[in-house]
Order: C-alpha cells, then structure tokens, then sequence
C-alpha cells in the first residue's frame, strides 16, 4: 500500500470520533506520519501492538482504524488508567525501546477494549450526574438518532464525542431515541416530506396536527387503531424524523370533527344524538 492510497483509506473511516480530539491534533500525530510514506513503520508498529500477525504484510481499513483508536485512548492517558486501576497489564501493553534507551508503554486491542470498558462505565456515571436516570442513559443518542451507547453498553463514536465534549467543558446536544429528530438536524435533502408521506398527499389525504389527533381520539373515544378502522385515519411514521405524523381524508365524514376543531370549537361535549355518532356519543364507544 503507497503512501497515496493511506490518505483515502483515513479520508474513509474514522471522521465520527475525529470530533472527539480535534483535527488539528490528529493531523499533526496520525496523518503526517502516513504522509511520509513510512509504510514500514506503520506495518511494525501494528506488528507490535498485536493489530496484525507478524507474518502479515497488508493492514485493512478496520486495522487502520484501530491503530488510530488506540493512538487517541494513549493520548487520553489509556495506559496510566490502566496501571492504576488493573492488577496486571501484561496483555494491555507492549514495551518497545525509544533510541535513547528509554522505555515505552504501547496500548494492544486488549488494552483498548479494557479502557474503553472503563470509559464507558464513567461515561454513564457522567450522563447521570448531568440528571438522566440510568435507565434513559442508554436512550440517548446524537441529534440525528445515533445511539450514544450500544446493546453491550459500550460508547459508540457518537457517545465517546458526546463525553469527550463534556470533559472539555462543553455541552454536546442529544435527544432521546424516543424524541423525534430536530429540523435543523436533518440534512437538506431530507427537510421536506419521505416518499410515504408524499404518496399520502398526493392521495388527498389532509394531514392533522398532534394536537387534532389527540383531541379527535378524545372525541370519538376510539384508539388510534380503531379509529383506523372506523375511518379514513391514518397514522403514519416519517422515516426521516422517525415520528409518527396522522392523515385523514377531507371526504370522511369523521373530518367534520377536524373542520370543527380548526374552527375554534375544542369542546367535547354535545355529541351524544348526532348522525354522525348515534346515542353513545363517540364513535368506538
């Protein structure tokens, strides 16, 4: 692999956690080295670490992208943290020799999945202590609804950049994955309507405010799904905003209600006897 063909391979993987650190930072410790073209010393020090075999000669893109991350986790002080809080290291670091003479400590993959377990534990201590119970913790994602921590509950890229921003003083937004995805989070191809809510509008169908949604189930006293099945009332889920978004059409007689509602009228009450509803007064009930 030429030093020409690194650049690529770096331009393609690791941009999620560069958030993390700061570019300038990577650039000048990661990337001017593999602009040297000292391919050599990149093969060696996988070598070293444990990322390759010793008989291997070619390092993939997750190999390169897990030399980085356990460049960064040094650079966060990984291998004192393990000194200090494991009995034994003996699997978490190699020793190599400086030219001087002196020795160095280099983090192995075993030693990144320890740290990185020891992260994620203090990551979660860090969300609760900023009043989300822990429980919740592990609902949180970014703004566009990555998650901050995965099934085993380790921090994923966005996690890690989300707390490595709360250890440099600043406040990194998230939501709930149960929160729908901001506006301005969305990308600018994306801030009009998906293809399943085209279809709809395009059909006729007229689309309710949540506030006329939940007032119509009140009225006519159904759920959502029976109200889908006694009208033309359709909930539907925006994949693009991963929220749900109601429709009806402006033929159904139910869309009465909605015309009333839209004109001031908010009450619930006097619907008992109408044709629309017979004695019961709601439509399910």
């Amino acid at each position: 692999m030429t030093s020409a063909q690194l650049l690529p391979l770096w331009g393609r993987r690791p941009p999620d956690v560069w958030r993390a650190v700061g570019a300038t930072l990577l650039l000048l410790l990661f990337i001017a080295p593999a602009r040297s073209a000292d391919r050599q010393a990149v093969l060696a020090e996988m070598q070293v670490r444990g990322i390759l075999a010793p008989t291997q000669s070619e390092w993939s893109q997750d190999d390169w992208t897990l030399l980085w991350k356990l460049k960064k986790a040094e650079a966060e002080g990984a291998v004192d943290s393990l000194i200090k809080k494991m009995r034994r290291i003996r699997s978490y670091v190699v020793t190599i020799k400086r030219p001087d003479g002196t020795q160095k400590l280099l983090l192995t993959p075993a030693g990144y999945e320890r740290y990185h377990f020891i992260k994620s534990q203090d990551a979660i201590h860090v969300f609760e202590s900023r009043g989300i119970a822990v429980k919740s913790v592990f609902h949180l994602t970014d703004l566009t609804g990555r998650f901050f921590f995965d099934s085993a509950g380790g921090l994923t890229d966005e996690g890690e950049a989300a707390y490595d921003a709360i250890a440099r003083g600043e406040a990194p937004l998230w939501k709930f994955d149960w929160e729908p995805i901001p506006e301005k989070a969305l990308p600018k191809e994306m801030r009009g309507d998906p293809p399943e809510i085209l279809a709809l509008k395009r059909a006729g169908m007229v689309e309710l405010s949540d506030e006329e949604e939940n007032w119509l189930l009140e009225t006519t006293r159904c759920s959502e799904n029976e109200l889908e099945s006694e009208s033309s009332f359709r909930s539907v889920a925006d994949s693009w905003r991963r929220k749900p978004r109601y429709f009806m059409s402006p033929q159904d007689p139910v869309f009465a209600l909605v015309a009333r509602y839209r004109g001031g009228d908010h009450s619930i009450q006097g619907l008992g006897g109408t044709a629309t509803f017979g004695k019961g007064g709601g439509l399910c009930r």
